[in-house]
Parts: structure tokens; C-alpha cells; sequence
């Protein structure tokens, strides 16, 4: 989950609560977008998935297209701002980082993805890219249900202390 208010960007750990409070500006379901090549493509889905997200033509080559961000009380100079679908994905990266490094208590740098099995090779590529803009390293991508056989095998696994090992799975929607 990701709220966006005027030039502020944060991520929440509770996207249910933002988005009841702030629909117009909570984006959740982000990587549900990955392949998506016109903002009415963009729109449709939205609508199909009943999400208040506004989408917009950004007016760059190739069709881009973002979501739009009103203005809140504290920008009124700037009446709205169209934030792309890599943007907000790689803030989302940014802050699973922050938080990695925090329970590991080491930098975090590099991560194993994990996406839906259905995705294509377009749609891997820009999660990756996303990742990396948000200051990950991807060593590689995974399928989803590969990575609930990996966390099955480390939790079944006996550990006996003497090596050290640091495991995240995140889900990211």
C-alpha cells in the first residue's frame, strides 16, 4: 500500500484502514498494473478491480500513463500530480528495504522476488526494475508458489544456530 499525499509519499502497514480514509490517494494492487500499455487499459482495470485510482496520459512517448494525486489543502499551487506505476512500485521497494534492514540489523542490498506465475516476461521485467530504482539488487525472480516451497523447506528444516542465516518472505500484494 502506498498514500500519496501532494509531494509527501509514504507506505502504510495497514493499506485497509488508508484506504477507507483516503481512497483517491492510497494505490493498492500495484503490480496488478504490470504489462498494462494505455491509461484506458489502466482505467478498465481499475474499475474491474473497484478501485478509485483516477489514471491519467502523462503525454511521454509510448503511451505512459500514471495515477493521479490531488492536491491536498497544504499544495494548492500545484493542483495535482501524475505519479507512474514504476514510481510508486519502487517507493513500495524502498520501504520493504527499510524495513528488511531494520530486522536484520545489516543493510539489506539484494532480495529474491517472488511474482504470480501468470505474469509475462514484460511484467517480470519492470517488477525487477522497479525493485532496482527502489534500491534493490534482484538476484532473481521466483514464482509465487516456489517461494511457498522455499518457506516450507527453512521452516522445516532444523536450525542449529551456527550459521547465520537471514530469511525474508514478503508478500507484496
Amino acid at each position: 500500500c502506498v498514500r500519496v499525499c501532494a509531494s509527501l509519499l509514504f507506505n502504510s502497514p495497514d493499506p485497509t484502514t488508508q484506504l477507507v480514509s483516503n481512497p483517491s490517494t492510497t494505490f493498492i494492487n500495484l503490480k496488478r498494473f504490470l504489462g498494462v500499455d494505455s491509461a484506458a487499459e489502466a482505467r478498465r482495470l481499475a474499475q474491474e478491480l473497484l478501485l478509485p485510482f483516477e489514471v491519467k496520459e502523462t503525454g511521454e512517448e509510448g503511451g505512459s500513463w500514471g495515477f493521479v494525486v490531488p492536491a491536498g489543502e497544504e499544495s494548492a499551487e500545484e493542483p495535482e500530480r501524475v505519479y507512474t506505476l514504476h514510481e510508486l512500485l519502487a517507493l513500495t521497494f524502498h520501504y520493504v528495504q527499510k524495513l528488511a534492514t531494520k530486522a536484520a540489523g545489516d543493510p539489506v542490498k539484494d532480495a529474491v522476488l517472488t511474482v504470480p506465475s501468470s505474469f509475462s516476461q514484460q511484467q517480470r521485467r519492470a517488477f525487477a526494475e522497479a525493485a532496482e530504482v527502489g534500491g534493490l539488487k534482484v538476484l532473481s525472480l521466483i514464482s509465487e508458489a516456489g517461494a511457498a516451497a522455499v518457506h516450507y523447506g527453512l521452516t522445516r528444516r532444523p536450525f542449529d544456530g551456527k550459521e547465520k542465516r537471514n530469511v525474508l518472505l514478503y508478500d507484496a500484494g
